[in-house]
């Protein structure tokens, strides 16, 4: 019985999509890239684990908005994706979302590969190099991720992000600290 003004909850869905497509703009490059590299692997495994939680998160802000039970049925519809169920939370989506979410959080249901081009038509994000990906992980707020990506900059020898790895470790504690030195060893060599 809580009630929210929309405004907070519809900036917030918005900043979750953009992180989400940010987030799968990084993981095609990376896990396309990787070569089976296992610092790679598990920074794609890292990404595709927040994308997941993003999709969650959309949800329950959806269920902020609209009926909180409907939504969950909606999410329990997605997250199988199964033809028929699948079908309906998606007309279900369309039918009860307004038309600014609906153009954002549509496409995420979208298997047909279309992902990155809406995150380019929404947000203007473009499609990143295996190099350009890491350097974006490096710079998030996840002390895991930027671990994983300063990991696969080492493994992949990318020596010009010597400079992204440096910047990338400061702030952080020591697990980050020692990554950084086995990085900047490998990346010596």
């Amino acid at each position: 019985d809580l009630r929210f003004g929309p405004e907070p909850i519809t900036r917030q869905i918005h900043r979750e999509a953009r992180y989400y497509y940010e987030m799968h703009a990084a993981l095609e490059p990376i896990r396309g890239g990787s070569g089976g590299n296992a610092a790679c692997r598990l920074l794609a495994g890292t990404i595709e684990s927040r994308l997941k939680s993003t999709f969650e998160r959309l949800f329950r802000l959806l269920g902020l908005q609209y009926p909180p039970k409907d939504m969950y049925a909606a999410y329990l519809a997605v997250e199988r994706g199964r033809g028929d169920e699948l079908s309906t939370a998606v007309d279900f989506l369309d039918s009860i979302l307004d038309h600014n979410l609906k153009r954002v959080l549509l496409p995420l249901l979208d298997s047909s590969g279309h992902l990155s081009s809406r995150g380019r038509d929404l947000y203007g994000i473009g499609q990143l190099t295996v190099e350009a990906a890491i350097a974006e992980m490096m710079k998030a707020r996840d002390e895991w991720l930027v671990c994983c990506a300063i990991a696969a900059a080492g493994e992949l020898k990318l020596r010009d992000l010597t400079g992204e790895v440096e910047k990338a470790a400061a702030g952080w504690g020591p697990v980050v600290e020692g990554v950084t030195r086995a990085t900047m060893l490998a990346l010596a060599h």
